[in-house]
């Protein structure tokens, strides 16, 4: 959906990560507070604070819907047992 999708980019536009994607390169720089400064792979996730992760993640979540939460909890967990043991 794409009201998910702005919200969760506009976290990140917030702080200044920049856009690959045309659609959202140019919705965020027709905001007056977005101050595009630092290249997609530049970007360091360690500047979001708790409630930034924990709403990106919720919004990830309802993107991927139910399959994408089973996904995501048992994918790890396979991880390990396979590739760590």
């Amino acid at each position: 959906d794409a009201d998910r999708r702005l919200a969760k980019n506009e976290i990140y536009a917030r702080h200044g990560r920049i856009f690959d994607s045309t659609d959202l390169k140019d919705y965020f720089e027709s905001k007056s507070w977005y101050k595009g400064t630092i290249k997609p792979k530049d970007f360091d996730e360690s500047v979001l604070n708790k409630y930034e992760k924990a709403n990106i993640d919720l919004i990830s979540s309802m993107e991927w819907g139910l399959m994408g939460r089973i996904i995501k909890k048992i994918l790890p967990v396979f991880y390990v047992k396979i590739f760590i043991k």
